[in-house]
């Protein structure tokens, strides 16, 4: 077992590079030979046999007889124009994530972010030094950010809203959830300048005349709106940080004005794989001292920026939502 679970390190790194390769993408038409797949992606016919091989015994991809191969219900989410695509998030876990991780005792030993002895610097300042690897990101967040967007949009406090505005929003992608489920909305999508820049492709896909970017500090004065969403931000910045980004959020809002956060809820009750990992994950890569936080946790951080709690709820199985206005 101990070796087993060893090998999924490299296993990750193999879903990642056929992600990277767009393998799925070529395949999800009609299936594709080891052979063809070497033509097309420009790689080594013997190694990315063995590639295909190793995916297709673990149930990534199928093989179909004649080494040709198919996808299944896994790698279909490897397609780019799925509306359930992970592409982009298996590639950034596979190569950015995949890096910084390699410094785990790092983050271990100094109780710092390895992101520092990673790359020379924040995962942010990387991103802008690296613009492929700033793509990948916001695409990544993207594929995490649509099932979310969708449900989110269900929400009735849209109806009677006119403007919605996203603090590091991304491309967009929540943002455009919401206004195409209602159609009176404005969006306004605040984040980096290179995001924004990143995020003009959106427009011009989508002919959106109701999606603003704007290119914008979290910390500094914000676009005037009836909606404020903060969507996996705080796990990025220390709890000071946190009081303060909200801080600023409140003294934009008007007293009918709702602030929804959205965060991972980590339970210190959860013992579950996938949160322990989510909550050593969050020490590696983000800004030392950051930390996944409770729903207790993010209701404290609320509270401390002056504002009150109307309702929390879980939206995905790893995504919850605290509503909130602030104190008259």
């Amino acid at each position: 077992m101990l070796v087993r679970l060893m090998g999924g390190a490299w296993l990750a790194k193999a879903i990642a590079v056929a992600a990277r390769l767009g393998i799925a993408d070529l395949i999800a038409t009609k299936p594709l030979t080891a052979f063809e797949l070497a033509v097309e992606t420009q790689a080594d016919p013997d190694i990315i046999d063995r590639l295909m091989r190793l995916l297709a015994a673990c149930g990534i991809f199928e093989n179909i007889g004649l080494n040709r191969y198919a996808n299944t219900s896994v790698s279909a989410l490897l397609c780019s124009d799925s509306e359930s695509s992970l592409r982009h998030f298996c590639m950034l876990a596979g190569e950015s994530y995949y890096d910084i991780w390699g410094a785990l005792l790092h983050t271990i030993k100094t109780g710092q972010s390895a992101c520092q002895a990673t790359f020379g610097g924040s995962l942010y300042d990387y991103l802008e030094r690296e613009p492929e690897a700033g793509r990948v990101y916001d695409l990544a967040m993207a594929d995490l950010a649509r099932p979310v967007g969708r449900l989110l949009a269900e929400r009735a406090e849209f109806k009677t809203a006119h403007t919605v505005v996203d603090v590091g929003g991304g491309n967009g992608t929540v943002l455009q959830a919401i206004l195409a489920a209602h159609p009176h909305l404005q969006g306004i999508c605040l984040d980096r300048e290179s995001v924004c820049c990143h995020a003009l492709d959106v427009i011009e896909a989508t002919n959106s005349q109701r999606l603003n970017f704007l290119a914008g500090d979290f910390f500094a004065p914000l676009p005037k709106g009836n909606i404020y969403i903060v969507k996996n931000v705080l796990h990025n910045w220390s709890d000071a940080r946190c009081v303060q980004l909200l801080a600023n959020i409140r003294t934009s809002m008007c007293p009918d004005t709702i602030l929804m956060v959205l965060e991972p809820f980590v339970e210190p009750d959860d013992h579950s794989p996938r949160h322990r990992m989510d909550a050593l994950l969050q020490a590696v890569i983000s800004e030392t001292g950051t930390k996944a936080r409770s729903e207790a946790q993010i209701k404290g951080l609320v509270s401390q920026a002056g504002l009150k709690v109307e309702e929390t709820v879980s939206i995905t199985s790893n995504c919850g939502l605290v509503v909130c206005r602030r104190f008259e």
